[in-house]
């Protein structure tokens, strides 16, 4: 059959030998196969992204995150999107919808989906952004002037209103906005907000925080616990459930980290993420610190509903909100210290021992620790020191003189010489429970280190020594 003129030109469009108005303008660019389907590479993708306008300016780099997100509601079905949203996280299901876009619409097609991934990538990098210094630089422009970080846990939590109080919780605000503007600013402190429940000690902080605070936090140490404080900037231990399963030393390590290492899922490299958050626990409980001390790094706020003046879900607004940021942003350019000062350290060393808690065996483990040992200990035998501890715990009178403060002790001394268990009898099978619970105490007591190689009573053990 002979072809008709209008054939013809039918197929020369085809094999974009004429260009039509469909193939004017940015898509003439386009190289394509001599059948005339557009080619899979990575120049073809780059410029349907610079210029489809359903793809252009998509893509952005959220810098706070760490992650490409969308700016603006994408053509494909994103379930739980509105239109308004402005900054939607881009997800592997979003790529595979990108590349079926530009499989059906541009008829390119092919399997190398790194292609894909480097284009997205270069793309959100050409907008890189950090929402949370955006917002907290608005906060600092439109703040009034009016000081409200001092009373805004009185107002609301019933929190006590004294210097200490106010300046631990400015301290805290602070150091936030440090940790945003500078990720990886020493930060050694953990609030903790303590009281009943249904004062609003979580609202609180989810108001504070906006759509940078969780609550997802399960623990202080696992690769997964990091990832999960990517992208937030407020962090919960609600009802201190990761810290009840954390041994205190990991939980101490953890607030005072400033930069976190770690290679994501699917990820070719190992990352380091300076810290840009801020720790916050909540709870009920009368008593939560486990260590002598109560432990330095953490700040605590008795909440009392009977005290407080508002209500945080009905009263708290937004712009309340903005404003404490406006001043806490303040605060900081003016060179606002980010610690205590002795004075105030040592009084928050008051409040801290009113939520300390021991359980018996820790309670002696302590008590047994402070016994000052003579001069002959050395040459004592293993009942006889028994007995001495034994006489000085019970404030019974002993021949010998406690002078020396111990420096150094292993699980069976404590099991011997506290617990009246015969050194024999401390490898029995019965006791193994016994002693790793002793070892669990002292892993977690300050002023002790684990020591791999000890030298008591003439040989190389495994103990603890006080640092």
């Amino acid at each position: 059959m002979t072809n008709t003129p209008l054939d013809d030109l039918k197929q020369a469009q085809k094999s974009n030998i004429i260009a039509d108005e469909r193939f004017q303008g940015w898509k003439s660019r386009l190289s394509r196969t001599d059948a005339g389907s557009v080619r899979y590479n990575y120049q073809n993708i780059k410029l349907i992204f610079d210029n489809d306008p359903n793809l252009a300016k998509l893509m952005a780099f959220d810098a706070f995150a760490g992650m490409e997100v969308m700016t603006k509601k994408p053509v494909w079905n994103r379930p739980n999107v509105s239109s308004e949203k402005t900054r939607i996280p881009f997800t592997d299901d979003d790529e595979v919808q990108v590349r079926n876009y530009i499989r059906e619409t541009y008829g390119m097609t092919g399997d190398n989906t790194k292609l894909f991934a480097d284009v997205i990538k270069g793309k959100a990098l050409e907008q890189v952004f950090n929402p949370v210094i955006s917002h907290l630089n608005e906060c600092r422009k439109h703040w009034d002037g009016k000081q409200r970080i001092n009373s805004l846990l009185q107002r609301y939590l019933g929190v006590t209103d004294t210097p200490l109080m106010s300046l631990a919780f400015k301290t805290m605000m602070v150091g936030a906005v440090a940790r945003a503007y500078h990720p990886g600013t020493k930060f050694d402190y953990m609030a903790i907000l303590t009281g009943s429940q249904g004062i609003g000690k979580s609202s609180m902080l989810a108001k504070l925080g906006g759509p940078w605070y969780t609550d997802a936090m399960q623990g202080y140490n696992s690769k997964d616990d990091i990832q999960v404080t990517l992208g937030y900037w407020i962090i919960e231990d609600s009802e201190l459930s990761a810290m009840k399963s954390s041994k205190i030393d990991q939980v101490k390590r953890f607030i005072t980290r400033t930069i976190d290492r770690l290679r994501l899922p699917y990820g070719r490299r190992v990352s380091d993420y300076e810290r840009r958050f801020v720790l916050w626990g909540t709870t009920n409980q009368a008593t939560f610190l486990h260590d002598r001390t109560g432990g330095r790094r953490f700040l605590v706020f008795q909440c009392d509903s009977q005290k407080r003046t508002a209500n945080v879900m009905q009263d708290l607004t937004q712009r309340e909100v903005d404003q404490v940021w406006g001043e806490a942003v303040a605060e900081y350019q003016s060179g606002f210290k980010l610690h205590l000062s002795d004075n105030m350290e040592r009084e928050m060393e008051h409040v801290r021992t009113e939520y300390q808690s021991t359980d018996q065996a820790a309670e002696a483990i302590m008590e047994y620790l402070d016994v000052l040992l003579p001069v002959e200990w050395p040459r004592l035998s293993n009942l006889d020191r028994r007995f001495y501890i034994q006489a000085v715990l019970e404030n019974a009178n002993t021949e010998l003189v406690g002078v020396n403060q111990r420096t150094k002790v292993t699980v069976k001394e404590i099991q011997s010489e506290l617990f009246k268990h015969d050194l024999r009898d401390a490898t029995d099978r019965r006791y193994a429970r016994e002693a790793t619970q002793i070892r669990d105490i002292m892993r977690n007591l300050d002023g002790w280190s684990y020591a791999p190689k000890l030298w008591v009573n003439g040989r190389s053990v495994s103990g603890f020594k006080k640092t």
